[in-house]
């Protein structure tokens, strides 16, 4: 998960050789996000969009215009996450509205619900693994928020030690506790 600015500058020929590999891009300015949205169709890259959502954009995010605009920057998904502090009534009402719009289908993107989303893909897919993120400043996000542990910045430390570290402290027991 990276800011739209740091794709506009990045060397994208560093990733030619990695798969699987999903870059989700955002930003504040639009121009910005269309050029980062160029650049990757031009890599030829699989890429999507994401935003964070509170109290303060909810009601905004769900708007049909909105979700229509959304459109210009991708053709894949479009990834909702909560904020750090996002109240768990405000993501509910996301989650509910997430699930009708996509039932209904009407953009040119999977919108998703990163926080509830995760949770149903890795039951099926991963057997009992689960996803994270880096977001832009090396931290660590899972479908429960963010990782506060300075050993766990990928910015500071190799994937592989994250990964330990991670393991090391249970993750998956986390995110039970935390559901």
């Amino acid at each position: 998960m990276v800011d739209a600015d740091d794709v506009c500058s990045a060397d994208l020929n560093n990733i030619d050789n990695i798969n699987n590999i999903l870059i989700s891009i955002s930003g504040d300015d639009n121009s910005s996000v269309l050029k980062a949205s160029d650049k990757l169709r031009k890599y030829g890259r699989l890429y999507s969009y994401h935003l964070y959502y509170s109290e303060k954009n909810a009601e905004k995010i769900l708007e049909d215009g909105f979700l229509k605009s959304l459109e210009q920057y991708t053709n894949s998904f479009v990834f909702y996450i909560p904020d750090i502090d996002c109240d768990i009534n405000i993501a509910d009402i996301i989650k509910t509205n997430v699930i009708q719009i996509r039932n209904e289908q009407h953009y040119a993107f999977v919108l998703m619900d990163l926080r509830n989303d995760l949770y149903i893909i890795d039951g099926i897919i991963s057997g009992g693994a689960y996803s994270i993120g880096f977001k832009s400043d090396g931290t660590v996000l899972t479908r429960v928020g963010i990782v506060d542990d300075k050993r766990c910045d990928i910015k500071i430390n190799s994937l592989s030690d994250v990964l330990k570290t991670l393991n090391k402290l249970k993750l998956n027991e986390i995110e039970k506790n935390q559901v």
